[in-house]
């Protein structure tokens, strides 16, 4: 573990043990906010390992190359019905977990994205890395991280141009003008008698 993936997972660490000190304290009529903060932990466990390994490979110069964006495609899956998903808006999870020591966690890993040193030349080598940082910070409600706008996209298609053998091409067809266009007449402006 090198410093910033070890600070990163620092501070994800303590916010779960946050999550864990507020779901501990819940009684058993609060069970689904307790399964809830689980599920908020998983995550954060899940983003915090997916980082360091992202990481580690950026390091070691093993870095996958990133994916070509292309036009999105519906899952055939079934989706994850409505009560399993976990809510997409700004400070979700300060508001889930409403202790101050969360707001602590968020504000220094605000802090560590905007003063690591080689952050910008990791986001840069690797931009699958800002697909992890941006849905963190907006569950924190901290500002994401600039990624530098990479993105591969394949040339667009274009058809070729249909062409008919026996038929001349427009500028076959065009009349050839021996110079210059004409200059359109002045109009003429009569003095009142």
């Amino acid at each position: 573990m090198t410093l910033l993936d070890a600070q990163l997972r620092a501070i994800l660490t303590d916010l779960q043990g946050v999550i864990a000190l507020v779901a501990a304290r819940l009684n058993v009529r609060e069970r689904a906010h307790a399964e809830f903060l689980l599920r908020i932990w998983t995550r954060l466990s899940r983003t915090a390992t997916r980082f360091e390994r992202l990481y580690q490979r950026w390091r070691d110069g093993t870095l996958p190359r990133p994916r070509l964006r292309g036009p999105r495609q519906r899952a055939t899956s079934p989706a994850t019905p409505p009560a399993r998903r976990l809510p997409a808006g700004k400070a979700w999870v300060l508001r889930a977990v409403r202790h101050h020591n969360a707001n602590a966690a968020a504000s220094r890993l605000q802090y560590l994205l905007g003063n690591a040193p080689e952050l910008a030349a990791f986001l840069a080598a690797a931009p699958q890395a800002g697909r992890l940082l941006r849905p963190l910070c907006r569950m924190l409600g901290i500002g994401a991280p600039d990624v530098p706008a990479v993105v591969l996209t394949p040339p667009p298609r274009t058809a070729a141009p249909r062409v008919v053998p026996n038929e001349p091409s427009p500028q076959a067809i065009a009349p050839k003008l021996p110079g210059p266009l004409p200059s359109a007449p002045q109009p003429r402006i009569f003095a009142p008698a």
